[in-house]
């Protein structure tokens, strides 16, 4: 797989500052009672890119960018793009321990936190 361009690791960057000042300033409710529109199809392609920008900005932003700021940051870049999403929120319980984890998927395909879904029950999801 190619590179992805420079632009998109910025607008990537730029969209998880965003989602973090999002997630600071608005309840949970708005984040799941809001839907995209759109009718494309996102290629595999468009999404494996999609998912590398965002995981690889995350990790070198300042910022706190985990599951949950990177699937509203992955879901506002693919609102661009005309692409709906489902946005998703489970529990879990791990070594004793309650867990929360947001993804969010494109059709059938998993975007963003994918390697945690399995593991957490879903609770919401944005249709």
């Amino acid at each position: 797989m190619r590179r992805p361009p420079l632009w998109l690791y910025a607008e990537a960057a730029s969209a998880l500052l965003i989602a973090r000042a999002d997630v600071l300033l608005r309840p949970a409710r708005r984040h799941f009672a809001s839907r995209t529109r759109g009718d494309r199809q996102a290629s595999p392609q468009m999404l494996a890119e999609i998912r590398r920008v965002i995981v690889s900005a995350s990790s070198r932003l300042p910022i706190r960018a985990q599951c949950y700021e990177q699937a509203l940051a992955a879901r506002s870049m693919l609102a661009r793009r005309g692409v709906k999403t489902r946005l998703h929120f489970g529990g879990g319980k791990q070594v004793g321990e309650l867990t929360a984890h947001v993804w969010l998927t494109a059709g059938a395909q998993f975007v963003v936190g994918e390697e945690g879904a399995a593991s957490h029950s879903p609770l919401i999801s944005t249709d």
